[in-house]
């Protein structure tokens, strides 16, 4: 893991440099990656119209993976209890980043702004898609599509505008 691709936090470069390897540092790491994300969101989707913040939260989550690649794979390391085999939940912290964007979201859909009736299925779409493109990236899997490196951001932000129109009432 280069430090020169971790977020552009040296308090956090060195937490996930030193925690590397060991899963309980890992756990305990993860909820102040979601906490950036979470402040990025509240600093780039401002917009009043929810539709509108609703493509915020996409470009915001979508440019944070493009930029944070290590930081955003350590937010999806699952951490296994050892007690029970069963992935270790952070509780509210795992949770904070998703209830910003199912309330946006939701609101959406009480205002009749997108074709979705429930917000479970609409968040499985739209944030399934977006954790995709960014994944595909980190794996490099997105490379046999192959979009030149000097345009990924620009042909990935236009898929995502794409997606949010077909989504549109």
């Amino acid at each position: 893991m280069s430090a020169t691709t971790l977020y552009p936090n040296d308090a956090l470069k060195s937490e996930i440099l030193k925690a590397a390897g060991n899963s309980q540092l890992l756990f305990d790491l993860q909820p102040k990656a979601y906490d950036l994300l979470l402040q990025k969101f509240k600093q780039e989707a401002l917009s009043n119209d929810p539709l509108t913040k609703l493509g915020e939260i996409c470009k915001t989550y979508l440019d944070f993976g493009l930029t944070n690649p290590e930081t955003y794979k350590l937010m999806f390391i699952p951490i296994l209890d050892d007690s029970n085999a069963q992935v270790k939940l952070h509780g509210e912290t795992d949770t904070r980043v998703y209830k910003y964007f199912m309330d946006c979201l939701e609101t959406c859909i009480r205002r009749e702004l997108t074709h979705f009736k429930r917000a479970e299925i609409g968040a499985l779409q739209i944030w399934s898609m977006m954790h995709g493109l960014v994944s595909l990236n980190i794996q490099s899997r997105i490379s046999v599509i192959g979009i030149k490196r000097e345009s990924l951001s620009d042909t990935l932000n236009k898929t995502v505008q794409d997606f949010l129109k077909t989504i549109k009432r």
